[in-house]
């Protein structure tokens, strides 16, 4: 399973801004040796997200080099680990053939597709199937033993997808706890007890917070409010905040993602919900699981006004439960052997999707865009300052290069950074430094530059940004 979900991830180059980001912070870790405060920059902190991503992206990068295979190999892990245990889960929801359950995930275009971008969700996914797990072994456990066993898995898990991409780690814990008041009213909640569980979770999930608050107490607000409140009740941050936005952003990527398992799966949880309403006599209880682990999260994330289709990767698994659970397996030796080809037909054209030369718009490739930077300054730059505009850190990942944001204007950022591109010259660079903004922004620039003892030195034009070299001290 690792090896199928490892090919063809060095395929195509770094892209922006989302894999130039994390691969950066990565880079940072590596080159500072400071695993704890993730940074775009040595002078630039970066706390949007847990380090989990960061720590295991500069892990692989340091075993495996700088390469866009060794910045993928986390999410190729992860992946295998959600195929083995949807094949391990789909015991229980598709006895007959709990293998399917293994197969669907890993032919689904959704999780294949997202596993080849550098970004929290693989991990997460993959974290989330681990509680899950943990949740339905202390669920239908056959004694005590296996019950804790299970509570405590589910509570580690969940503390490790916190640590992962925080509180929205926990939303299929939530679908849980709505499917064991619903079954067994409070009596349902004996499946969470597990003191050692308890601890785990609370250490995983909030030791490295309670490190950094304890360093810088502003990142307690910044936390509870830039990164939890604002994305839940505003659209501060622009992700199709709009009432259309689930249908925009979530709908098109589980419908196209779970082909060829959508019919099924949408049947399946159509079932489920149903069941939820009627209570069927005869109706199982894995099945209102299933729909509640699909429908709970997809309603929170509806309602957050925070919206981006790979916010939805967890839910693949439920689906291809759901898809399985009464599909019909024959027995006999030929429609097994008629399958088994079919099932790798699909395997290898999903798997093909990631073969397939990508041809993103030229300013998402950080390898070309580090190649023409190159050659217009003539040599490696030391640090590229974009002003007002978006950074290409992926720079860093291909070039060693520091890339960081400038303002013209000073702004005063939630986590008490300033920008402003004077205080950025300050700084004292060994090595070339590059400027980067739109034409407009010239005589700005050059002010705020002389101001501060430098020349600007327009070079060239590269995807609408002019790139000027700044001189020595004058």
């Amino acid at each position: 399973m690792a090896a199928y979900a490892s090919l063809f991830q060095g395929c195509r180059p770094i892209w922006e801004p989302d894999e130039g980001r994390y691969t950066a912070v990565a880079v940072q870790m590596l080159e500072s040796g400071d695993w704890i405060h993730p940074r775009l920059h040595p002078a630039h902190p970066h706390y949007s997200k847990p380090p989990f991503t960061y720590w295991a992206l500069a892990a692989s990068l340091a075993v495996f080099g700088r390469n866009e295979w060794a910045a993928r190999m986390p999410n190729a892990l992860a992946l295998a680990a959600l195929i083995a245990i949807a094949a391990r889960l789909g015991r229980r929801f598709a006895p007959r053939a709990g293998w399917a359950a293994g197969f669907a995930v890993a032919t689904m275009p959704g999780p294949l597709v997202a596993a080849n971008v550098v970004t929290t969700d693989t991990l997460l996914a993959a974290w989330e199937a681990l509680g899950a797990l943990g949740f339905v072994t202390a669920w239908w456990a056959g004694d005590e033993r296996q019950r804790r066993r299970g509570a405590f898995l589910m509570w580690t898990a969940f503390g490790m997808a916190f640590l992962t991409k925080g509180p929205p780690g926990l939303l299929p814990l939530l679908a849980f706890a709505v499917f064991a008041l619903l079954e067994r009213r409070w009596q349902g909640l004996a499946a969470f007890r597990s003191a050692a569980g308890l601890a785990a979770f609370a250490v995983l999930a909030f030791g490295w917070f309670a490190v950094v608050i304890a360093q810088e107490p502003v990142l307690l607000r910044y936390f509870l409010f830039n990164e939890f409140v604002e994305r839940i009740a505003s659209g501060v941050h622009r992700r199709n905040p709009e009432w259309y936005g689930p249908f925009k952003a979530y709908l098109p990527g589980l419908l196209l993602g779970s082909l060829p398992w959508t019919l099924p799966a949408m049947k399946g949880l159509g079932r489920g919900l149903a069941d939820l309403r009627r209570r069927s006599p005869g109706a199982a209880a894995e099945d209102r699981l299933l729909a509640l682990w699909v429908g709970v999260p997809l309603v929170v994330l509806s309602l957050a006004k925070s919206r981006l289709p790979l916010y939805v990767l967890p839910l693949f698994l439920p689906l291809a439960l759901l898809a399985v659970r009464r599909l019909p397996f024959p027995e006999s030796p030929r429609l097994r052997g008629a399958r088994m080809w079919t099932a790798a037909a699909l395997a290898l054209a999903t798997l093909g999707l990631r073969a397939v030369p990508w041809h993103p718009a030229p300013h998402r490739d950080a390898l070309r865009a580090s190649r023409e930077i190159a050659e217009l300054a003539g040599a490696v730059p030391a640090e590229v300052l974009f002003v007002d505009t978006r950074p290409w850190y992926g720079l860093s990942f291909y070039m060693g290069t520091q890339v960081d944001r400038a303002r013209l204007h000073p702004v005063r950022l939630p986590d008490g950074r300033d920008e402003a591109l004077a205080r950025h010259l300050e700084r004292a660079i060994r090595g070339p430094r590059l400027v980067a903004g739109w034409p407009q922004l010239l005589d700005e620039i050059r002010e705020q530059a002389r101001s501060r003892g430098y020349a600007v030195e327009p070079l060239g034009i590269i995807d609408g940004l002019l790139f000027c070299r700044l001189g020595g001290e004058r």
